[in-house]
């Protein structure tokens, strides 16, 4: 079989890596790509049907045909590479923790309502990550033969912290528990990865600023996963990226690739 080089699966942030393929592909006339996307957690539902990942509602199907240019089902061995893209995985689910339980080691999120041990705050990390629609995927791959990378979430825009909205991703700009929060999703991340195989893509080092925010310039201008990706998200909208961010993660990507090529 003549395979494809690279699938990019994702939910919202699939608009942003095909956007930036769009962008760089002149430059890696070798590589092969294909996109399939449906938004939030959709992708949960897909499944095996033969040697195909399909979803059962046809309005997963369509959306995946959008993205793809026709293909309602994702045949993983076509690939040498899938690439998850976002798909629930990122420090996200851990703030929305740290916004409701705090330890004694923590310093800064006095308001949390409810205290707990840094034990328990490192069990529900992996096991929040564990239960992502990302991870459900890369299950379905395991016995596949392909081998798969994991681009997760990015972190939030800065422009967030200078928001009038007062909310936790505000307290934790600045904060020394940053680092404290990192640290248990670098872990948790590293005990899936022993678990279930995969490569994770880290988020672009020079799209990132303040430990764990993402330069406003990445975020301004993203739009939303429809037909013709000429939907603008909303210009408060803080948590989905731009063209400019797609391009740096794709060739990011094909980089990796090629070095790990077998």
């Amino acid at each position: 079989m003549n395979k494809r080089t690279i699938c990019f699966v994702g939910n919202s942030h699939l608009a942003a890596l095909k956007l930036g393929w769009e962008s760089c592909s002149s430059q890696y006339a070798e590589v092969s790509v294909d996109f399939f996307g449906s938004q939030a957690d959709d992708l949960n539902e897909l499944d095996w049907n033969g040697n195909s990942l399909v979803a059962r509602s046809p309005r997963i199907r369509s959306n995946m045909a959008m993205t793809s240019g026709g293909m309602e089902g994702i045949v993983p061995e076509s690939y040498r590479y899938v690439i998850l893209c976002a798909l629930g995985f990122g420090i996200h689910p851990l703030i929305a923790t740290y916004a409701a339980y705090r330890s004694y080691a923590h310093r800064e999120y006095a308001a949390a309502a409810y205290l707990t041990s840094e034990e328990c705050l490192d069990e529900s990390a992996f096991g929040v990550l564990e239960s992502t629609t990302a991870i459900s995927i890369i299950k379905k791959l395991k016995y596949s033969g392909v081998k798969v990378f994991l681009v997760p979430q990015p972190f939030p825009s800065i422009d967030i912290v200078r928001d009038s909205e007062a909310t936790v991703w505000k307290t934790m700009y600045g904060s020394q528990d940053i680092e404290r929060e990192l640290v248990r999703y670098s872990r948790a991340t590293e005990k899936l990865v022993e678990k279930y195989g995969f490569i994770i893509m880290e988020q672009p080092g020079e799209t990132i600023c303040g430990q764990m925010f993402t330069k406003s310039q990445y975020s301004r201008g993203s739009v939303r996963l429809t037909e013709n990706f000429d939907v603008p998200h909303p210009e408060a909208d803080r948590f989905h990226m731009n063209v400019g961010y797609g391009e740096l993660v794709v060739e990011n990507v094909i980089e990796a690739v090629i070095v790990n090529r077998s």
